[in-house]
């Protein structure tokens, strides 16, 4: 997961999209399984954006990370290693789940706990930090019951914070309907 995770960061800092209007949809073609029912499409509603010329001078924190990253030819340690070092200083930047992605998520030395406090302290939208939990808990590599067991202990240091609260209550829901469902593991 990191080796993929690192990959797509560094693809996306290397690879941004020139400044200008742009227009983003999605269609995804799926089978349900079953011979009676065809296959079935999905489509997204068209999003519209824009790409200012000046993005790196509305966010200090990406003139900073694009100042120090190793360059291209550097290897995919050097630049999780990086990520790392600069997740603490990402908390208010609107990049921060791309320098996560790049520190290995759920694999990174930092531990979660550390960048949900972060955030916290920061002033970050709950939500983000929500998402963060998200991202942890479907990725780290514990299996159902350390997983259920680290849901249980970090409950209980974000209580009061709903989104937060909603992230966990929804995994320990998830890992319970599975035990029932899948007792062997």
């Amino acid at each position: 997961m990191s080796k993929q995770s690192n990959l797509l960061a560094r693809v996306a800092w290397q690879h941004r999209l020139p400044s200008g209007q742009y227009r983003l949809e999605a269609t995804l073609n799926g089978r349900t399984g079953r011979a009676k029912l065809g296959p079935v499409v999905v489509k997204s509603d068209a999003i519209r954006f824009r790409i200012r010329d000046d993005v790196q001078a509305t966010d200090p924190f990406l003139r900073t990370f694009s100042a120090g990253a190793p360059g291209p030819s550097s290897s995919g340690e050097q630049f999780r290693a990086y990520c790392e070092a600069m997740l603490s200083q990402a908390y208010e930047s609107p990049y921060f789940f791309l320098v996560y992605y790049g520190s290995g998520m759920s694999h990174s030395s930092v531990p979660v706990d550390s960048m949900v406090a972060g955030l916290s302290r920061a002033g970050a939208n709950p939500v983000r930090a929500a998402a963060l939990l998200w991202l942890h808990t479907k990725n780290v590599n514990l299996r159902d019951r350390p997983k259920l067991d680290w849901i249980t202990k970090t409950k209980k240091q974000v209580k009061g914070s709903l989104p937060l609260e909603h992230v966990l209550e929804t995994w320990e829901t998830r890992l319970k309907q599975k035990k029932y469902y899948y007792p062997a593991e």
